[in-house]
């Protein structure tokens, strides 16, 4: 098992890293946005993200990458890791058309990343602005949020001030906010 190794602003062994994840750190770095990460294996489930919730003090959420039947709307949608997607409630929240999961070689055109790598930082690669970007609200709560630089071995948290205020801007991307019910337990 990968030892879990934690870090601040900028990961270990920077040159073995991916070339997508590097061109990730090296955009926080040029908008001096402040970043801690952790190394770990690959995490298949949110409960199993717990203990990366822990050790980083931030808000793990779920990403899904949506499109339409046509394939003529693709959507990143961030939610927090509690709430169930329901895409008949998105649909009615955004009048966008009805969603359902992009491929991953859809994924890997529009954002540069696999499944189990999806990340609001594969908007990074997304130059010609295909991708809408969908967040719960209730994501703003979190001082932090957690999310991948483009590989599901590593988990980065940033501020989420920084997200909204200086990151999606400079990516030109701008978040449609949404409320999704929480689930009756």
């Amino acid at each position: 098992m990968k030892k879990r190794t934690c870090w601040q602003d900028e990961p270990p062994s920077l040159f073995l890293r991916d070339s997508a994840e590097q061109r990730i750190y090296a955009f926080l770095k040029r908008l001096s946005v402040p970043f801690r990460g952790i190394d770990h294996e690959p995490i298949g489930t949110m409960e199993a993200a717990k203990g990366l919730e822990d050790k980083l003090n931030a808000e793990i959420c779920k990403n899904l990458f949506l499109t339409d039947r046509d394939n003529h709307t693709f959507c990143l949608f961030m939610l927090p890791k509690e709430k169930r997607f329901r895409a008949h409630e998105l649909v009615q929240e955004t009048g966008l058309p009805p969603l359902h999961f992009a491929s991953p070689d859809q994924m890997q055109e529009l954002l540069g990343i696999r499944p189990g790598a999806v990340t609001v930082m594969g908007l990074l690669q997304d130059r010609q602005k295909k991708v809408r970007l969908l967040m719960d609200r209730d994501l703003l709560k979190a001082s932090w949020i957690g999310c991948h630089p483009g590989v599901n071995t590593t988990t980065i948290a940033i501020r989420t001030s920084d997200l909204v205020e200086r990151i999606l801007p400079a990516l030109e991307h701008f978040p449609i906010f949404v409320s999704l019910k929480e689930e009756n337990r």
